[in-house]
C-alpha cells in the first residue's frame, strides 16, 4: 500500500496500520485527523509561543486524542518525526511540547515521547513559582503509556495519577514532583530518572521497576515521598550507589558550566539526604540489610562534605575517615575484627623481636 492509496474508511483499523508501516511510522495505529484539525493544530504550534512566566503554551488546556498526538510526532520538526536518542544528529534536539495538555485516559502506548516537554525542567522550576510550575504541567492521569520510549522527558509535576508506564523507557527523565499515586510503573526503566519530590503511595506497582541502568546509572530520589509504596520488588542488591551520589561527582552543570564550591556542597547534602530516607523507607518494610547498606553510605557522603567545607571541619573529616576504616561506622563490622587480628599479630612480632620472650627453662 503507498501513501497516496490510503483506506477511505476511518473504520479500516487494519488497512491503516498497514498504511502507517508503509511509511515507516509502525507507531501509529489511529486513522490521519481531518485537515481542518491539523490546521487548527498546525496554527497553535506556530502561532503560541511557550512563555513560562504567563504561563502560555501551545496546547495548554487543549484535550488532545491519540490521533492528534501521532500528527505532531509525524509533523515534528518540518517533517523531521519524532526525536530518537540513537541518532546523534538530534543530540539537542527538543521532542514535541505537550506543556499543560489534557490527555487523560488517553491511549499513548508504544508512542515515541523521547524528550518530550511535559512540564517544566528542574532548572526552570527553580527559577518559576507554583501556579508557573502548575500550568506548564501535563495531564495524564489514567493515560495508557505501555512501553512508551520517554527517555529524558521532562515530566516535572504532572499529573500522572492511576497512569500506566508499565515496561516505559524513562531513563534520565525528569519526574521531579511528579504525582505518581496510584500508577502502575511495572517494569519501568528508571535510570538516571530524576524523582525529586515526587509522590508515590500504597498503590503505586514498583513490581520490577528497573532504579538502576548500566548506560545511564540509577535514579535520584531525594525527597521522594514514598508513602507506603512496595519496594520488596526493586532488586536493591545490585545498586551500590545512588544516582544523588554518582552526581556528586560531576564537577560541571548541565549547560558545561564549572559547579561551585557552594553548588557541590548541596549535591552532597542531597546525597547525604537521599540515602538516609531510602534507608528508613527500607527498614521500615523490613529490609535492614540494604537499610544498612544506604545508612553507610549516608556516613560516607557525610565524611566527604565535611571535607568540602574545609579546614573548619577537617577534624571531623579525620575522625569519620578512622571510624570507617576501623568499622564501617558500624555498619562493617568484619573490619574490626580484621584491625584486631592485624593489632595482635603487630604486638606478637614486636615482642618476639624485641628479645622480652624470656628464654628456655633448663633443668
Amino acid at each position: 500500500m503507498s501513501a497516496d492509496t490510503r483506506p477511505t474508511n476511518n473504520s479500516d483499523g487494519d488497512g491503516w496500520k498497514a498504511h502507517w508501516v508503509t511509511l515507516k511510522q509502525p507507531w501509529r495505529t489511529e486513522p490521519e485527523i481531518s485537515t481542518l484539525r491539523q490546521s487548527e493544530l498546525e496554527r497553535r504550534r506556530r502561532d503560541i509561543e511557550p512563555h513560562i512566566e504567563k504561563g502560555r503554551y501551545p496546547f495548554r488546556e487543549v484535550r488532545l486524542s491519540r490521533a492528534d498526538v501521532e500528527w505532531l510526532l509525524a509533523t515534528h520538526e518540518d517533517g523531521r518525526g519524532p526525536v530518537t536518542l540513537a541518532d546523534l544528529a538530534q543530540k539537542d534536539h527538543i521532542g514535541i511540547d505537550l506543556r499543560g495538555a489534557k490527555l487523560e485516559k488517553v491511549d499513548l502506548s508504544g508512542l515515541p515521547l523521547t524528550r518530550m516537554l511535559g512540564g517544566l525542567t528542574h532548572e526552570e522550576r527553580r527559577k518559576s513559582t507554583h501556579l508557573q510550575r502548575h500550568m506548564a504541567a501535563i495531564n495524564l492521569e489514567e493515560a495508557n503509556l505501555d512501553r512508551c520510549p520517554l527517555q529524558q522527558a521532562a515530566l516535572g509535576r504532572a499529573r500522572l495519577q492511576h497512569a500506566n508506564f508499565e515496561y516505559a523507557e524513562l531513563q534520565e527523565a525528569d519526574l521531579g514532583g511528579a504525582r505518581l499515586q496510584g500508577t502502575s510503573l511495572r517494569g519501568a526503566k528508571l535510570g538516571k530518572a530524576y524523582l525529586r519530590r515526587a509522590f508515590f503511595d500504597a498503590a503505586t506497582n514498583f513490581d520490577e521497576v528497573e532504579m538502576r541502568d548500566s548506560h545511564f546509572g540509577c535514579a535520584i530520589i531525594v525527597d521522594a515521598v514514598w508513602h507506603g509504596v512496595n519496594l520488596h520488588s526493586i532488586n536493591w542488591g545490585a545498586i551500590k550507589k545512588l544516582g544523588d551520589e554518582d552526581r556528586t561527582k560531576q564537577m560541571r552543570n548541565p549547560d558545561g558550566s564549572r559547579k561551585t564550591r557552594q553548588k557541590r556542597i548541596q549535591n552532597m547534602q542531597d546525597a547525604l539526604r537521599a540515602n538516609l530516607q531510602l534507608s528508613t523507607a527500607l527498614r521500615v518494610q523490613g529490609m535492614s540489610e540494604y537499610a544498612d547498606h544506604f545508612a553507610y553510605r549516608a556516613q560516607v557522603c557525610q565524611r566527604r562534605l565535611f571535607r568540602l567545607r574545609g579546614l573548619s571541619t577537617f577534624g571531623n573529616y579525620l575522625g569519620a575517615g578512622f571510624l570507617d576504616l576501623l568499622a564501617g561506622y558500624g555498619y562493617r563490622p568484619g573490619r574490626s575484627i580484621l584491625a584486631y587480628v592485624v593489632l595482635i599479630s603487630m604486638f606478637t612480632v614486636l615482642y618476639h623481636l624485641s628479645g622480652m620472650g624470656g628464654t628456655e627453662l633448663s633443668w
